[in-house]
């Protein structure tokens, strides 16, 4: 991905993106409205998309599944006074009240929970106003899988293009798990670069492009996320913590929701087989590359932690532990971490708790148990 091909592209990209910057007139003339109404467009707010796609014209192959047909792609859409609020995933909208989540937006019902009044969308918050600036515009989630599927790609891509070493600046959100703080240190992106989107207030921004999302919602990756995720790190990570275990357990012990009641008769038989009991949310984002880099084997409970085998260089087997669904619910609830699985060419079991081992089936946060003998078998 780093040779001089795809680095020419990604100038080639550069100079369409610079050259929209340069043409596009920002019409701020007064404060920014604290209110915006009028019909909602979940449409492109510009024509001006696939400026990345030619990086990107790769196929990805599912095992068991056809061709990947998702219509999820990397593109940079250029927007004229647009701002960006943080409970609608950090999407643009403009002051006529167009939406852009087409390739964007993650969960589309949050963004919908915040149109209000005859499709009108409030803005109440204490907007802050930024120069026109070179600036793309990513955003961020305090939520775990969120973050690394759906807003690390994008700030990677935009390194990997080169945007930063020529002089433009990311808009990035800070948010309460403060990830991209440690990842912008990690990776050497100048602070004077990076523009901190605040939780508590809208920002505006006369001109900025925005990097749609990479991987769909239900699940599937990319494969440039995928490459991204696996090859931007560098391997002289050493955080403390043993990066040789192939086989990991994920657990969920620590957290308040979703949790194994009985994980601990599990311990001895995962220890016989070789599996280290891991508390992700107790370790740093270098420490969960570290220790997910080497794995082979990954088991653990249904949540965010799952994610981290995307930094696995050699995955082959991923267990899932779930709890039950509804009665006349699908078996096929939850389905996101096995469609990421199979992205990364790996092999996905469920094994779902009951209804007698679930205090609420289907209750996606509820907590349950599962029987050792029936999880070894």
């Amino acid at each position: 991905m780093n040779n001089q091909n795809s680095r020419g592209a990604a100038k080639a990209i550069l100079a369409a993106a610079e050259g929209w910057f340069c043409t596009a007139t920002g019409v701020l003339e007064t404060e920014p409205p604290v209110r915006i109404s009028g019909p909602v467009t979940l449409n492109p707010i510009s024509e001006y998309a696939d400026l990345v796609h030619h990086l990107t014209r790769k196929t990805l192959v599912l095992r068991g599944s056809p061709k990947f047909r998702k219509f999820v792609r990397p593109a940079l859409f250029g927007v004229i006074d647009g701002f960006v609020l943080p409970r609608a995933e950090w999407a643009p909208m403009t002051r006529d009240g167009r939406v852009l989540a087409f390739e964007m937006v993650i969960n589309i019902e949050g963004v919908a929970s915040v149109l209000r009044g005859g499709g009108g969308l409030e803005v109440d918050e204490t907007v802050r106003v930024h120069p026109s600036q070179r600036v793309i515009v990513i955003g961020a989630s305090d939520n775990w899988y969120d973050f690394i599927l759906y807003y690390l790609p994008r700030l990677l891509a935009v390194l990997e293009l080169g945007v930063i070493e020529d002089g433009w600046s990311v808009a990035l959100g800070g948010g309460q798990g403060a990830f991209f703080r440690e990842i912008t240190a990690l990776l050497g992106v100048p602070a004077e670069q990076v523009i901190w989107l605040e939780e508590d207030q809208a920002h505006f921004f006369p001109r900025a492009i925005y990097l749609s999302n990479m991987n769909s919602v239900e699940g599937f990756l990319h494969p440039l996320s995928i490459s991204l995720l696996k090859e931007s790190f560098p391997e002289r990570i050493s955080s403390g913590v043993a990066g040789t275990r192939k086989r990991i357990f994920v657990s969920r012990a620590k957290v308040e929701r979703r949790r194994l009641l009985n994980e601990h008769e599990l311990y001895p038989g995962l220890t016989r087989r070789g599996f280290s009991i891991i508390h992700p949310e107790t370790l740093s984002l270098t420490e969960q590359v570290d220790v997910f880099r080497a794995a082979r084997d990954v088991a653990g409970v249904h949540g965010a932690g799952l994610v981290n085998t995307v930094w696995s260089k050699r995955l082959e087997r991923v267990l899932e532990i779930s709890y039950a669904p509804h009665t006349d619910q699908p078996a096929t609830l939850d389905i996101a971490v096995g469609r990421m699985t199979g992205s990364l060419g790996a092999e996905h079991r469920f094994v779902r708790a009951t209804n007698e081992e679930t205090i609420s089936p289907g209750n996606h946060m509820g907590d349950f148990k599962v029987d050792p003998e029936r999880f070894f078998v």
